[in-house]
């Protein structure tokens, strides 16, 4: 029987080193499959980039506290799961069938994501000036009919484009066509094929969340997140097409997978990191590493799975896929930005999220907030969590949010 007091000379089928999401849905399979399985964390808690930490948590995890801060306006640390890596479940995501196969969905408990939102910056002269507000942006055909800031030319123009995008899901006659389109940029696609006007481009942009700028996103990437956004709207329910996990987000999904793979059989030890792995040159074993944890235990396994955070430099492989590099920020916000969270749909739910764009003004990518409301459970009433995300070398926009956000909220 293994003593869980130490791991120290223990053999396993697959040592996993990380409980992100990956690793967390990989161990839950491989446990359902019979294999003895050892899933470790060099640190004290679960999620990996999607953990999800109280006030208190997320201040050590920084490692400094906001010296500027009015801690009086505060609650108590366990008030608050503050998300490392926040996350939009459409409809349609790829992701979905895994939750479903998994049975994982089952503890847990969603909410909607309604309306987005683009920043419009004022415009015109001092004397006659416009002022900088949030405008909702059309999310559907119901969207476009009802809006009453757009002309008939340009709904007629954005109708022709949805309706296409729907068709395209449906009809296989249009595949060639599409594959063309595609490999133009997205900016000349919407210019030239669709009449589509600048000042719609952003809100479209917005819809496929792209984190290139307008004139380098290519439609390659921008249109299959729009199809995505608009044939996900009203499968869950009436009048939105993303959810969001309460409590905490992509830590809830990592999390539950995790206890599943414990009901299994899997063991789960925190605060042990891989120090090293060695290959058993003895054939005659059936395990083929050796691998040196902290504290000086070391366990045999036939695998071990882990990301680049997770792994020593010794097993690293070279990098296949390109990677972006982006920039996070997370801010409570004393007010529940009630205006945020409108219903979508006469009978639907209230949503718990918006998504708010930040256009680029010097025709950088754009930056996106992800605003939730006290119902997810992150946050006391009467405020709300936002959740930035934009470029890594856009990320001279944090200091303007922070310094600007009390204006931004008047506009709401």
């Amino acid at each position: 029987m293994l003593d869980l007091n130490t791991l120290d000379g223990s053999t396993w089928d697959v040592v996993i080193s990380g409980t992100g999401l990956p690793q967390a849905f990989l161990a839950l399979a491989l446990s359902r499959s019979g294999k003895k399985i050892l899933h470790i964390d060099k640190n004290d808690y679960y999620g990996g980039s999607e953990a999800a930490f109280s006030l208190q948590e997320a201040e050590e995890w920084v490692k400094k506290v906001n010296e500027d801060g009015e801690d009086d306006e505060l609650s108590f640390s366990r008030a608050y799961t503050l998300s490392l890596s926040p996350q939009l479940l459409f409809s349609q995501s790829r992701f979905l069938p895994s939750l479903v196969s998994s049975r994982v969905y089952r503890q847990l408990e969603f909410q909607a994501v309604g309306s987005w939102w683009i920043y419009q910056y004022s415009t015109g002269s001092e004397a006659n000036s416009q002022p900088a507000r949030l405008q909702r942006v059309p999310s559907s055909r119901e969207d476009v009919f009802t809006d009453e800031t757009m002309s008939m030319k340009s709904k007629r123009s954005l109708m022709k484009l949805l309706r296409q995008l729907m068709q395209q899901d449906h009809d296989q006659e249009n595949e060639a066509e599409s594959e063309v389109d595609q490999n133009m940029q997205f900016q000349n696609l919407l210019e030239t094929k669709y009449r589509i006007p600048s000042d719609l481009f952003d809100p479209l942009l917005s819809l496929s969340l792209s984190l290139k700028s307008m004139d380098t996103t290519n439609s390659m990437d921008a249109i299959p997140n729009i199809k995505r956004h608009l044939s996900s709207i009203g499968v869950f329910g009436p009048g939105f097409g993303a959810v969001l996990a309460k409590w905490g987000g992509g830590a809830e999904f990592s999390q539950a997978a995790c206890r599943a793979c414990a009901v299994g059989g899997g063991i789960y030890a925190l605060g042990r990191e891989i120090k090293k792995v060695d290959e058993i040159t003895d054939g005659g074993q059936s395990e083929k590493l050796h691998i040196y944890l902290t504290d000086n235990e070391s366990v045999k396994s036939r695998y071990v799975v882990g990301s680049g955070w997770d792994l020593p430099e010794q097993i690293h492989r070279e990098r296949v896929h390109p990677y972006s590099r982006l920039t996070r920020a997370i801010m409570v916000v004393n007010s529940s930005l009630e205006i945020l969270f409108p219903q979508t749909s006469e009978n639907g739910p209230v949503p718990a999220g918006a998504v708010v764009t930040i256009p680029s003004r010097n025709s950088g990518p754009p930056a996106y907030l992800l605003v939730h409301s006290s119902d997810t459970g992150e946050c006391p009433a009467n405020q709300s969590i936002t959740l930035i995300q934009l470029s890594f070398h856009d990320a001279f926009i944090l200091s303007t949010l922070s310094a600007k956000s009390l204006m931004i909220t008047s506009f709401f």
